[in-house]
């Protein structure tokens, strides 16, 4: 039987040999039949069932945290076919506190800020959500760095998963009006 791998792990060792370089992708996902409303209505009520019906196979578990003192969530995901499934420490910190610091304007009741976290606090993974609400449909952009050191096909399964959780339209607008009509009548 071989070694385990483990994305996380190869992201910090990535990150480590990089000496603060970074590469950059932007991806854009347009999502019709979702509102703002929707999307902001599933992230403040993400629990398990949301979680895994984000991205089935792929998502496993969700929860709140504390780790050390930073504030968090914890996701179980087997982020890249041949990965084992990994524990990923993500936090939600304010722009200015972030590498997209200098990027053009962005409307800040229409973004948010991810990072994917160590255990010593360092930040391999950097995602600014940008949400663009029109009548009909969402559009979200995400500007992603990783780091410079990440081999192209690790970089290319990080973005494959990306892609892969970019499906709200297939389920929220079902699921949201099922649970908020259970909240409202």
């Amino acid at each position: 039987m071989g070694k385990k791998v483990y994305f996380m792990e190869e992201l910090q060792e990535a990150y480590d040999a990089s000496n603060g370089e970074w590469q950059f992708h932007q991806m854009t996902f347009e999502f019709p039949g979702v509102t703002e409303e929707m999307f902001i209505w599933f992230h403040t009520n993400l629990d398990d069932d949301l979680y895994r019906m984000w991205c089935p196979g792929a998502h496993r578990s969700y929860r709140k945290m504390t780790y050390q003192g930073v504030h968090g969530e914890v996701v179980e995901e087997a982020t890249v076919p041949g990965y084992e499934p990994d524990r990923i420490i993500l936090r939600h910190p304010p722009i200015e506190k972030t590498l997209f610091v200098g990027m053009p304007e962005v409307s800040p009741e229409h973004y948010n800020c991810t990072e994917a976290i160590d255990l010593e606090g360092r930040t391999p993974v950097n995602i600014l959500h940008e949400r663009f609400p029109y009548p009909d449909k969402l559009v979200i952009r995400n500007s992603i760095f990783l780091p410079k050191a990440l081999s192209p096909d690790k970089t290319a399964g990080f973005l494959s998963h990306q892609k892969a959780e970019y499906r709200f339209h297939e389920f929220l607008p079902e699921i949201y009006r099922k649970r908020t009509w259970m909240v409202a009548n």
